[in-house]
């Protein structure tokens, strides 16, 4: 057995219970876990602490404000990047979705204080205009009203009916979220009756294997970071398509990560992937 053979039999007798995590993310400081296997979501959430606590949303504020006043690239998580680092298949996904337009409108839900939208700008700086439309938590919205309120690209609102009610967008967005949505199902036909031609559904885990069945976990986020903990859920691929048709079918998948997550007890595997849904009306045009 070779030494990286050797090293991966001492990480699997070594993690405790439960655990998911990943080889090339225990090397950094910022590792995240995933942990247990819970029957339902309620059953993980009243095991962790949520995403809405007060510490989350303050260091991510403070990143922002680094990112607005030209210190850094983007910020993802509280971290703060100040390299290009673009998303070049979502970029290519969102160019050919609004193929032949000068203006690309965007419903990035859960897109926290526009991470997606910084980290990928100038690559889509093409655009005569750029609408970011982003859904999230009210206390998000409050801050990014504030943060941005001379910035005339990216918006804020509590729901999907708030943004929707500006008009249909090119795109909705689901970027490193849908896995953190108790009612993501309702949320998808809510979309789905919207009429939106293209929904993204980026940095998603899903199963490697597609009989594995649908796992609830809890996130423990490094201290690095930020202090959290918050319940995670892990799909198998199928269940999102068949959620999204007939209206809609998938145009392509792309590894978001190279990132490998090995979940124990019983042992699974998965990765972060995007999925790229069309409806009939945009596939046919």
């Amino acid at each position: 057995m070779n030494s990286m053979g050797v090293l991966k039999k001492v990480l699997r007798s070594v993690a405790p219970h439960g655990i998911v995590t990943s080889y090339e993310k225990l090397r950094s400081r910022n590792a995240v876990e995933f942990a247990g296997t819970y029957a339902s979501w309620s059953e993980a959430a009243a095991r962790s602490e949520g995403y809405d606590a007060a510490h989350i949303l303050e260091k991510v504020i403070s990143a922002t404000r680094e990112v607005l006043a030209g210190n850094a690239v983007f910020e993802r998580d509280s971290i703060l990047f100040r390299e290009e680092s673009p998303n070049y298949p979502l970029i290519a996904h969102l160019l050919a979705a609004a193929w032949g337009k000068r203006e690309l409108d965007v419903l990035d839900f859960g897109g926290a204080l526009g991470s997606v939208f910084f980290q990928n700008r100038r690559a889509l700086s093409r655009f005569d205009r750029i609408a970011w439309r982003i859904v999230e938590q009210p206390h998000f919205v409050a801050a990014g009203r504030e943060l941005f309120k001379d910035h005339g690209s990216v918006f804020f609102y509590g729901s999907v009916e708030q943004a929707l009610a500006e008009g249909t967008p090119d795109v909705i967005l689901f970027s490193s979220v849908l896995q953190y949505l108790p009612d993501y199902e309702v949320l998808l036909k809510k979309i789905k009756a919207a009429g939106c031609p293209h929904v993204f559904m980026d940095r998603t885990l899903l199963f490697e294997d597609e009989n594995t069945a649908h796992r609830f976990c809890v996130q423990h986020v490094s201290p690095e970071i930020y202090e959290a903990s918050y319940p995670v859920q892990i799909f198998p691929e199928k269940e999102l398509t068949a959620i999204m048709a007939p209206e809609y079918g998938l145009a392509d998948k792309f590894l978001s990560y190279p990132d490998v997550c090995v979940l124990k007890d019983p042992r699974a595997v998965c990765r972060y992937y995007g999925l790229i849904f069309e409806s009939k009306g945009a596939r046919k045009a």
